[in-house]
């Protein structure tokens, strides 16, 4: 989220769907293979997140401004949809509610809100850490002149 709109000045609307589908895609790894690795399923569940995300935005590369706004909302709106029609992304449970197995990680059971809490921190600082290399990269730096004047950027050689 910090991404696109802070480095790259692109306004998103539909990145509630976008996480729902990470969210779907890990309830349904976990329920259809329990054995798998915590771990495993996370990065697979961002690997397919990112499939449906390039399925919306390779259609969506010539726009921006207004428009990259309307169009990833139009995404959330029909990821909504999707969910809430089709029973398998339940389970097919008749009231809608899910029910996943319980999380372990490294060994360690992951039941409470403190060690839930843990699992977040620690992803997030990965992530910042992530984010902020990226940020200092070639591409960060591609990005920025992008969001800071786009006409500019492709005229030093940037593509867009």
């Amino acid at each position: 989220l910090n991404i696109l709109p802070g480095y790259w000045g692109q306004l998103s609307l539909g990145t509630g769907g976008f996480m729902a589908v990470g969210a779907v895609a890990c309830y349904k790894l976990t329920t259809g293979f329990p054995e798998m690795n915590f771990v495993v399923v996370l990065l697979l569940s961002g690997v397919i997140t990112a499939g449906v995300g390039l399925l919306f935005g390779i259609p969506s590369l010539r726009i921006k401004g207004f428009y990259l706004a309307v169009a990833t909302l139009a995404a959330q709106f029909f990821i909504e949809w999707l969910f809430t029609h089709f029973d398998w992304f339940t389970n097919y449970s008749t009231s809608g509610v899910i029910t996943a197995p319980p999380m372990t990680l490294l060994g360690m059971a992951i039941d409470n809100p403190l060690s839930k809490y843990f699992l977040v921190l620690s992803i997030v600082v990965i992530c910042a850490f992530l984010v902020r290399n990226l940020a200092r990269s070639e591409i960060g730096r591609a990005w920025m002149a992008v969001r800071d004047m786009d006409f500019a950027a492709e005229c030093m050689g940037v593509w867009l």
